[in-house]
């Protein structure tokens, strides 16, 4: 569950929720500066099923019991997590192999600095090490037996591959991103935005936009995209990363009152989940 504070509650929203965004987004993938990768199509299987494992943690949420309100998704102790995590991303290599690669990548990064997209160092967790170690020998199985089918250089194969990892943390921090913040309210442009990957672990979410570091662009460069709230709904980022100028997703959420529920998990359930549009806009494109 990835919760944020507002002004007027708390807002929920499942990691189906936030996966359908990434999924939605990783359709629209690429343009002359962020162009597609080879396989779109496992690109997007990535993105819609790669936090299947938090289906059923979201669906009977754990509860933080301190200030009586479901757990927030980084509240929730890895032993927790670690079994359905698994299983979520065992049944993505049932449908699309390359899919499931993928999601190991993403899986194994949570506690890896994800393979150094982020600047921070591994997770010293003996449960977290013996994840990363188990999906760093699936991916090299399954990437191996990836390459033998598809031919060609190796180096060219596996090139691609992380490079659709490295698309798939753009698309993973920016879906977080666009939960959490209140998109009902413009950014303020004077604050130096944090990086998103900076803020997850916070309730109460800094002002301002977002930095989404090092995204693969044109000819092994890497980009820092700029997210801003610039109107009621309306996220402009810079550069744009889709093929259209414009993309509206519908986000659904649920609304609880800021404090402490006697029955917590009855009280999400009883919540009435809202959908709301944000629309990504380029630069150019974006009202000045």
């Amino acid at each position: 569950m990835l919760i944020s504070r507002r002004a007027d509650g708390l807002q929920l929203v499942t990691h189906q929720e936030h996966a359908a965004l990434a999924a939605a987004m990783a359709a629209a993938w690429g343009n002359g500066r962020f162009r597609p990768g080879p396989s779109v199509a496992s690109l997007v299987i990535a993105a819609r099923r790669h936090d299947d494992g938090w289906e059923a943690l979201d669906a009977a949420p754990l509860i933080n019991q301190r200030a009586g309100r479901p757990a927030h998704f980084l509240e929730v102790p890895l032993r927790d997590t670690v079994g359905p995590y698994g299983e979520g991303v065992d049944r993505i290599y049932r449908e699309d192999v390359r899919a499931g690669v993928l999601a190991s990548m993403h899986r194994a990064g949570l506690w890896a600095s994800r393979w150094g997209v982020q600047d921070s160092p591994p997770i010293e967790d003996p449960l977290a090490q013996e994840v990363v170690a188990a999906e760093d020998r699936r991916i090299t199985e399954h990437t191996r037996e990836l390459w033998q089918a598809h031919g060609g250089l190796r180096s060219s194969f596996e090139a691609a591959l992380w490079r659709d990892y490295e698309v798939l943390q753009a698309l993973d921090l920016i879906s977080l991103a666009l939960c959490l913040l209140d998109t009902r309210h413009p950014s303020d442009r004077e604050v130096s935005p944090p990086l998103a990957a900076m803020t997850l672990r916070a309730l109460e979410q800094p002002a301002g936009g977002r930095i989404i570091a090092r995204v693969p662009a044109q000819e092994g460069a890497h980009l820092d995209l700029r997210l801003d709230v610039i109107d009621a709904g309306v996220v402009r980022i810079d550069p744009f990363p889709l093929a259209a100028g414009e993309l509206t997703l519908a986000l659904t959420a649920r609304r609880m009152a800021d404090g402490r529920h006697a029955d917590a998990a009855a009280a999400y359930h009883g919540a009435e989940p809202l959908t709301s549009a944000v629309t990504l806009v380029a630069a150019d494109l974006a009202p000045r």
